[in-house]
C-alpha cells in the first residue's frame, strides 16, 4: 500500500538519486539539488534524461512488467486456488512488483513505451532461449545459463551493499 504506515525512516540511505538536467537549468540549480539529496543521505547521479529512461525501461520497468505477467499467468490457470496454498515464499518475493500502485504504473509505462518495448523483446529473446534449453533436454547448457545469472546477480548484490 502507499500510506503513511509503510514509510521507512532509511528510505534513501546510499541509493542513487538521478537528477535530469536540461538545458534550461543551470549548474548552481543542479548543485542546490544535490545537496538536498545528500541531505537525505541518497547519492546524486547526473543523468540524461533519455539515457534514465533507456535504463529505467530495465531496471525498473520490466521487473515490474515480468511480476505482473508471472502472476497473470499463475492466477489465471484453473487451479489457482490450489496453486495458491502450494506457492512459495519465492512466489511472493517474485510477484511483488504486481502489487505497485495501477494508475502510476500504467502512466509511467505508456510514457516510456519505446525503450520498454526494446527490453521485452530482448527479455523474449530470453525466455525462448530457455525454452529451447528445456525442450532440448539440454542439461549442460541450461546448467551453464543458470550458473551464469547466478555469479552476475551473486557480485551484483555483493557491489549493491558496497555502493
Amino acid at each position: 500500500t502507499t500510506s503513511i504506515e509503510n514509510a521507512t525512516l532509511n528510505l534513501f540511505d546510499n541509493k542513487s538519486w538521478v537528477i535530469c538536467p536540461t538545458e534550461i537549468i543551470n549548474k548552481s540549480d543542479n548543485d542546490k539539488v544535490s545537496s538536498i539529496v545528500k541531505l537525505l543521505h541518497a547519492k546524486p547521479v547526473i543523468m540524461d534524461p533519455k539515457f534514465h529512461d533507456r535504463l529505467t525501461a530495465w531496471g525498473s520497468h520490466l521487473p515490474f512488467i515480468t511480476s505482473t505477467i508471472l502472476f497473470k499467468s499463475i492466477s489465471d490457470h484453473p487451479g489457482w486456488e490450489k496453486i495458491a496454498q502450494l506457492a512459495s515464499s519465492g512466489f511472493a518475493d517474485t510477484t511483488r512488483l504486481a502489487s505497485a500502485d495501477t494508475r502510476m504504473k500504467a502512466d509511467i509505462l505508456m510514457t516510456n513505451k519505446s525503450n520498454i518495448v526494446d527490453s521485452l523483446i530482448k527479455f523474449e529473446k530470453q525466455l525462448k532461449q530457455f525454452i529451447t534449453l528445456l525442450k532440448e533436454e539440454d542439461t549442460a547448457n541450461m546448467y551453464e545459463y543458470l550458473k551464469i545469472a547466478k555469479f552476475k546477480r551473486d557480485i551484483w548484490i555483493e557491489h549493491r551493499q558496497l555502493i
